[in-house]
């Protein structure tokens, strides 16, 4: 299957600002919803799976990608049918970045489209991170252009001008480690990925305060495969 593609058409009927994508390498990356005011949300959503662990290319399509596709698309016509909107002749668009779960590739796209396309910085309003994945420099470029964001997973931490359709991972934690007391258990063993290195750590503190001990602490990107199999055992 194709990457996702879009071909800029001026519509002369309802007012769309012209989007002119002349990369060909970026026009497989994103798909562009036009506005009428040049007002854009930036969507990251990973459409295909990641080829190489966090690397740049892509791999097999991700179907729940296109799930997660359609919900923006919906959400965001319901916004542009609002009355007020309407009344004033606005209509937000969007510029979707198939991530493919990379931080690399994302970055890449990222920075192509704010300096290779007629989209400027001003006319991104704010950022949809509907990728869970370890995507530290999106993150970091992100708060360097000032983007308003709403992350749709599990956060570990605040982050400024973040804000998320879920509670924060801490949330989560508390009601595990409550779990772990409503079950008598004294000891357990953690294995974790980079991705989670906030959520292991703020697991760490719950266990000091609450008295729940952490028997192995495992780190499965620099742990040996004996100590993996050990925590697994246990």
């Amino acid at each position: 299957m194709s990457k996702l593609s879009f071909r800029p058409v001026k519509n002369e009927t309802s007012g769309a600002a012209h989007v002119s994508v002349p990369s060909h390498r970026l026009l497989n990356d994103i798909l562009v919803i036009p506005s009428s005011r040049r007002l854009y949300i930036l969507a990251i959503i990973p459409i295909h799976e990641s080829a190489d662990n966090q690397g740049f290319e892509c791999g097999r399509v991700d179907l729940n990608g296109f799930v997660r596709l359609a919900a923006f698309l919906d959400a965001l016509n319901q916004v542009n049918s609002d009355r007020t909107l309407k009344e004033v002749g606005l209509s937000l668009g969007a510029v979707i970045i198939d991530s493919c779960s990379s931080d690399l590739r994302t970055v890449a796209d990222l920075f192509e489209l704010l300096s290779g396309t007629n989209i400027q910085k001003s006319d991104v309003v704010a950022m949809v991170r509907d990728d869970g994945s370890y995507l530290p420099n999106l993150d970091q470029l992100a708060r360097h252009l000032h983007l308003p964001t709403v992350n749709t997973f599990f956060t570990s931490k605040d982050l400024p001008l973040t804000t998320g359709t879920l509670p924060s991972m801490s949330s989560v934690l508390e009601a595990m480690v409550g779990l772990l007391e409503h079950t008598n258990s004294t000891c357990v063993s953690l294995l974790y990925d980079e991705l989670h290195d906030d959520s292991a750590r703020l697991l760490s503190e719950l266990g000091v305060t609450r008295g729940v001990c952490l028997e192995q602490i495992v780190d499965l990107k620099s742990g040996s495969k004996s100590a993996v199999g050990s925590a697994l055992r246990r």
